[in-house]
């Protein structure tokens, strides 16, 4: 299913500078009063059938943010001025409050399911994107890790001016969205944490043919899915259902160097304390939401995080893995439907209105 890296390359180039055209998307309000950077849709990616809703994939040049900045620099970033900054690929979304979600390891906007993310567009603003050097999203003038990706999302946010954001991390998505709010305490109002660790030596690390699997760019498809959804009927069926909704979407280049990149950096997160030194310091809602038998972010890691993050909910769901929000979508949608109705009203008595 992945576009060769070469060729994939060469034809996103010659796609953006042919067809490349400046578009105002809506966005809500925004964090900083800064001009936001033009966004770019590349033509010719819009899904068809029953992803069709997704709509095209858009590029927007933005800034790492730097530790403690909760808003753009001060100028504005243009076509002319996108030195420091990173393209990312983003597609956007249904209506309401603004979700953003942000992929794990190995993975790109292709691995959501449509038929998830389009239950999600119901009620929320929904963004996805794809990490550096996945897809349409160029690399980082860092060397990738778990604060890099977080700074990134950070910018991401500011740039296309979303305001009272939840954001949505699963697996090492989840690891960044911890960055960010220790980092960015002000740019997202809530967290849901998928399938996520603190890492540090006190995290339970995946099993190693599990890691070997994510970890390798040649893994296929089948490959990756067996590794997240586990070998029950239950968990096999799951599986079938994810691959055949996918299968629906051209799927993103991931390059070799970047598998090998996040697999680097997901180590060295294994290793730093930093992120889960600093759990008690999030004072944002927080909802957690695990498989009790996934292989890759074992159920010790989230029980970890709701004991060490104030006030956080937590949601162990007994028969799934690693793609738990999908197996069990009815009760992550359920869950995360009270979750935002309690953060609503946070943040309506926060702001007084």
């Amino acid at each position: 299913m992945r576009i060769g890296a070469a060729l994939a390359g060469i034809a996103a180039a010659l796609l953006i500078a042919a067809c490349g055209t400046t578009t105002a998307l809506p966005t809500t309000t925004t964090t900083t009063t800064t001009t936001l950077p033009p966004s770019v849709e590349v033509l010719a990616t819009t899904p068809i059938g029953s992803a069709a809703f997704e709509g095209p994939v858009y590029r927007i040049a933005v800034p790492l943010l730097a530790n403690g900045s909760n808003t753009l620099p001060v100028r504005p970033v243009t076509r002319r001025t996108t030195a420091g900054t990173v393209k990312i690929a983003y597609r956007q979304f249904g209506s309401g409050p603004n979700l953003v979600l942000a992929m794990g390891e190995h993975g790109s906007m292709t691995w959501w399911d449509p038929t998830f993310l389009n239950a999600l567009a119901q009620s929320y603003r929904v963004t996805i994107f794809d990490a550096p050097d996945v897809g349409y999203s160029a690399g980082t003038p860092r060397a990738p890790s778990i604060e890099t990706y977080g700074d990134l999302m950070a910018g991401m946010i500011a740039s296309l001016g979303l305001g009272n954001v939840t954001v949505l991390g699963w697996g090492m998505g989840g690891e960044a969205a911890l960055s960010l709010a220790e980092r960015h305490p002000k740019i997202a109002v809530s967290l849901v944490l998928v399938d996520t660790t603190a890492g540090g030596p006190a995290s339970v690390r995946p099993l190693a043919s599990a890691s070997s699997v994510i970890g390798t760019a040649t893994s296929t498809m089948i490959e990756l899915s067996r590794v997240m959804y586990p070998s029950t009927t239950a968990g096999e069926t799951a599986r079938r259902a994810w691959l055949a909704n996918i299968a629906n979407l051209a799927p993103d280049d991931v390059l070799f160097a970047t598998v090998a990149a996040q697999a680097a950096a997901q180590d060295a997160y294994f290793r730093d304390d930093r992120v889960a030194r600093l759990l008690s310091s999030i004072t944002v809602p927080t909802l957690i939401f695990q498989g009790a038998q996934d292989a890759i972010i074992a159920k010790q890691n989230a029980e970890l995080l709701a004991t060490s993050i104030p006030g956080a909910r937590i949601t162990v769901v007994p028969d799934a893995g690693y793609a738990a929000l999908f197996q069990d979508s009815a009760i992550f949608l359920r869950d995360l439907s009270a979750f935002m109705e309690r953060v609503g009203k946070v943040t309506t008595t926060t702001s007084g209105s």
